[in-house]
């Protein structure tokens, strides 16, 4: 819950009944009404909204409505901004059971995609990201395409095949009963704007309604004391940015499926525009593009928006640190200049209205909710720079496919561990490596952890280094309880332990044994991290794996709760070739656990892996 709802429902509940609390976080049967005063807004700054935008408009705060402008209670059609519903009964249709997994293929629905080039490879993921490369030549997942003859091919396969519903019945069947009756819309909302034989899928929905919808994203996924997606996968939607390594589509037509439809554009190949590092789930964010800039730099970096036509001309966006939900239709935006992005100024204007500034504003949504890691359990062999780097490279490619916002890596990846050629062959960070592995993040536009060996005059360190998705390093961690035993010369430890702040949130790294030490692991808790991420190079005797995982499970999870952050162990996938442990395997199994305790995820026993984890602040 963002602080001012919080900030009302406390105050709501000394003075009234739980009951009558709800009233002040979510409309009944018709919205509870405030003045911009009463809920803490400049009414100047939201007539001069109004005045911007022209058409009509609802703006609602804490789960009042504050203001209104034009026939805020008429439905028309709002085009693409009707794609976060699809998500919506995507996600549902996945936390009901309906579809097993998000991965699925789609062919599975609709067997003639695999009459197609590509077309058994699409799944629901790929649909509900616009990165299918459905009727263009790319490969599912390789390139962003938004699309309107896609959007048809998901709305038909997910509402007429995996909810059964027809064009005639899906509002009575589908849409009403499993969104809009529970969230109490008043004004006949429906699929088909136009009827069901033209464009069926084209939301028609009136701004006061569609704000029912923004507000429980707000909350989500949960409406008056109902959930109708699960929180985690309510924040996945509106988190989750394709990584910029993810291209616009360049290639020509390519086959669609006998007789496919479109539910907008009629153009071949359809190619509306990029995503900028700003689209999650059909939803658009304010992330930064290509040119290393917010989408709206005057908003908060929490903003998450419905948008359809031009500029978005008509649309909703929810400002969940402000308590703010804000939709329109038929408005000026499409008339206006594309760059810079004409709705930064309204979102601009509703930030003032708050009395904050933006920099104020969004002091409030430094860290998200969530974070997408990978695990990436590479195999590193002794020595193999050239070949280490090639493996980390495809491991990052893979990660950032799947939506990775930070790649992990084990310890020592380029050298390995106990390999004494390192005093010989490690670079100093900065260095031709680290530099190296800068462009990599940048490239990919990834956060990068990973260990390496580090050359500092004549001392050797066992190191790991946190790379920004800019390329930038941002903090070093060297190794304090090295094992010197392992290896003549061995590694000179470390000292330091540090956390720093980023916009994923703020981050320690550890390395392998030093989360064996428990005041390594006070230490870190003094820094009040929100992730800890450790680079393991976790060796047995062969015949003590798999079991020896159950040993590395531990100490992870141990480490998550005394430091009281989620910790996450990349291990490596090999063997040791030097010294006493010569021969030893590297077993795999890397983990994550959450503040508590609780196991996250388990990587691959001995093998190469890329596994995702969300891990929730």
């Amino acid at each position: 819950m963002n602080p001012f709802v919080l900030i009302a429902a406390m105050g709501a509940l000394v003075l009234m009944t739980v009951a009558s609390a709800f009233a002040g976080e979510f409309p009944a049967e018709t919205w509870p009404v405030h003045t911009p005063e009463q809920a803490g807004l400049d009414s100047s700054a939201l007539h001069k909204i109004a005045e911007y935008l022209g058409g009509r408009g609802f703006i609602a705060r804490d789960g009042f409505q504050v203001f209104t402008w034009g026939d805020a209670d008429r439905p028309g059609d709002v085009a693409s901004a009707a794609k976060p519903f699809y998500s919506f009964f995507l996600l549902k249709a996945l936390q009901d059971g309906l579809i097993p997994s998000l991965d699925q293929p789609v062919v599975e629905w609709e067997p003639r995609l695999a009459e197609i080039p590509h077309g058994e490879e699409i799944t629901w993921r790929h649909l509900a990201n616009q990165i299918s490369c459905y009727g263009v030549e790319e490969a599912p997942g390789t390139a962003f395409d938004y699309n309107d003859w896609q959007m048809a091919l998901f709305w038909d396969c997910l509402f007429r095949k995996v909810y059964g519903a027809t064009l005639q019945n899906v509002d009575e069947k589908i849409f009403h009963p499993g969104l809009t009756d529970v969230i109490g819309c008043q004004d006949s909302p429906s699929m088909l704007a136009f009827g069901p034989d033209d464009r069926a899928g084209r939301l028609s929905i009136s701004p006061r309604d569609f704000a029912r919808f923004g507000l429980l994203f707000m909350h989500e996924g949960a409406w008056r004391g109902k959930s109708l997606l699960k929180p985690e996968l309510a924040r996945m939607a509106v988190t989750q940015p394709l990584p910029l390594s993810i291209p616009r589509a360049s290639g020509g037509a390519a086959s669609m499926i006998e007789g496919q439809r479109s539910i907008g554009s009629r153009s071949i190949p359809d190619n509306q525009c990029d995503h900028e590092g700003c689209y999650s789930w059909l939803w658009w964010l304010n992330g930064v593009g290509r040119d290393g800039k917010l989408r709206w730099p005057d908003a908060p970096v929490d903003v998450f928006t419905a948008l359809g036509h031009e500029n978005g001309m008509r649309g909703m966006a929810v400002l969940p640190s402000l308590g703010i939900v804000m939709s329109w239709n038929d408005t000026r935006l499409g008339e206006m200049p594309s760059h810079p992005h004409p709705l930064n100024e309204p979102l601009r204007l509703l930030v003032q209205a708050t009395g904050l500034s933006p920099r104020e504003a969004n002091v409030m949504t430094s860290k998200p909710s969530s974070v997408n890691v990978a695990m990436a359990q590479i195999v590193c062999l002794d020595g193999d720079r050239e070949g280490n780097f090639a493996r980390i490279e495809h491991a990052i490619h893979e990660a950032s496919q799947a939506g990775a916002q930070i790649v992990c890596f084990p310890e020592t990846a380029l050298l390995g561990w106990v390999n004494p050629d390192a005093h010989d062959r490690a670079d100093p960070i900065p260095g031709p490596s680290s530099d190296r592995l800068c462009d990599l993040a940048k490239r990919y536009s990834v956060y990068l952890c990973v260990g390496l060996a580090e050359k500092d005059g004549d001392a050797l360190y066992d190191s790991a280094i946190l790379i920004d998705d800019r390329g930038r390093i941002l903090s070093k961690h060297r190794k304090m309880n090295i094992l010197n035993e392992l290896m003549k010369p061995s590694y000179v430890p470390g000292r330091e332990i540090v956390a720093v702040d980023t916009p994923l949130g703020r981050i320690g790294m550890l390395i392998c044994a030093d989360t064996f030490v428990d005041g390594n692991l006070a230490r870190m808790a003094a820094q009040k991290p929100d992730l800890v991420l450790v680079p393991y190079g976790w060796a047995a005797p062969e015949e003590k794996w798999p079991g020896h995982g159950k040993e590395l499970e531990k100490t992870v999870v141990n480490a998550a709760k005394r430091i009281g952050a989620p910790v996450v162990g990349t291990d490596v996938v090999g063997a040791i070739s030097h010294g006493p442990w010569t021969g030893w395997v590297y077993g795999g199994q890397s983990i994550a656990a959450s503040r508590d305790g609780k196991v996250l995820g388990v990587a691959a026993d001995r093998d190469r892996d890329v596994k995702i984890i969300t891990i929730y602040f």
